[in-house]
């Protein structure tokens, strides 16, 4: 089989942590071989960087294409859109399923129409409603049926996010993140070299279940990343 390499080549890394930027994603039914990772930093000031996998394989409560369906226990059933109480903000799952969630795990959502959020407890970063690709943590857990959560955009937000409104198709998945250097400092006219020498094999076992390489920064516009990758080994 003939070599296949590839660059990813990522300007303006995202300084935001729940909505990093994809380096590089597996194509669907192949594996793949990141051989190095290099960000650098051109802004005036130092500046941290993150770089995280996430193992596909891994991420709970996806079907065999690797998408949330309304077939398996984590769709949402219930959106509590009380704005205070012990209730507000609970997000109660299907058929009374274990969500198999605890304090401070990272989801993603899918949905037909987005819940929004009420005025009170606006995240940080300004969305009025639930993102699709933002990655929220898990605030609080029950452990009991009917099981609930909530959530929040940081983790140590003092509150949990609520909804005025519950939208509807509401869907969750666990995402299986790892740090391959966490917040490592990148001096100004800088390059770090996160993948040098170590190999990290990233898999797809099926179409829309992929592998990733996410990294994001403390200063936006200040990091660019250059990944090279060998596609398609056996």
């Amino acid at each position: 089989m003939a070599n296949n390499f590839k660059n990813a080549v990522i300007r303006n890394v995202s300084a935001d942590s729940t909505l990093p930027t994809v380096i590089y994603s597996v194509p669907d039914s192949k594996k793949s071989i990141a051989i190095e990772l290099d960000v650098a930093n051109k802004g005036s000031a130092g500046v941290n960087v993150t770089v995280q996998i996430e193992d596909e394989s891994q991420n709970e409560t996806k079907d065999q294409a690797g998408t949330v369906t309304a077939s398996n226990a984590h769709v949402i059933s219930a959106v509590d859109t009380n704005a205070s109480g012990a209730t507000a903000g609970q997000l109660t799952t299907t058929s009374n399923a274990d969500h198999n969630l605890i304090v401070n795990d990272r989801v993603l959502f899918n949905f037909s129409s987005a819940p929004s959020f009420t005025n009170a407890s606006l995240p940080p970063s300004g969305d009025a409603a639930l993102s699709a690709s933002r990655f929220y943590y898990v605030q609080s857990v029950t452990t009991s049926a009917p099981f609930k959560f909530t959530i929040a955009e940081t983790k140590s937000a003092a509150s949990a996010l609520t909804f005025d409104a519950a939208g509807g198709g509401l869907e969750f998945k666990k995402i299986h993140l790892a740090d391959v250097v966490k917040d490592a400092p990148v001096p100004v006219g800088g390059t770090l070299k996160v993948i040098s020498g170590q190999k990290l094999v990233l898999e797809s076992a099926a179409a829309s279940s992929n592998d990733k390489l996410y990294a994001y920064c403390t200063s936006a516009n200040d990091v660019d990343a250059i990944a090279s990758v060998l596609e398609d080994v056996s």
